[in-house]
């Protein structure tokens, strides 16, 4: 094979598989950088779980009612939704708080 061929080969697919890996950090959001709920930072906290719910999709759930058609899938979709919001929001919280949403 011709060396120049060769490099450019290797050229195209360090970019390629560049661009798809900053693609990924892109789509995921670090939730780490979150303080715990913890009692006396909710409005901070609050702000950055809204964030977060928007990013995951999930924050509609929050503000709508679960759709009234047991069959339709926007129920199950809402249902979905709603059970990821509900963790994000507790993996997010101290133990004692988490308590309080115990059901």
């Amino acid at each position: 094979m011709d060396p120049q061929l060769y490099l450019y080969i290797l050229i195209i697919i360090f970019l390629v598989t560049h661009f798809v890996f900053n693609m990924a950090i892109k789509n995921t959001m670090d939730s780490s950088r979150i303080e715990m709920l913890n009692g006396n930072n909710f409005r901070a906290w609050k702000c950055h779980i809204s964030y977060l719910l928007t990013h995951e999709k999930t924050l509609h759930t929050l503000s709508t009612s679960k759709p009234d058609d047991d069959s339709s899938w926007f129920q199950n979709k809402w249902i979905e939704d709603d059970a990821m919001a509900k963790a994000t929001m507790l993996h997010n919280m101290k133990d004692n708080i988490i308590s309080l949403f115990e059901e």
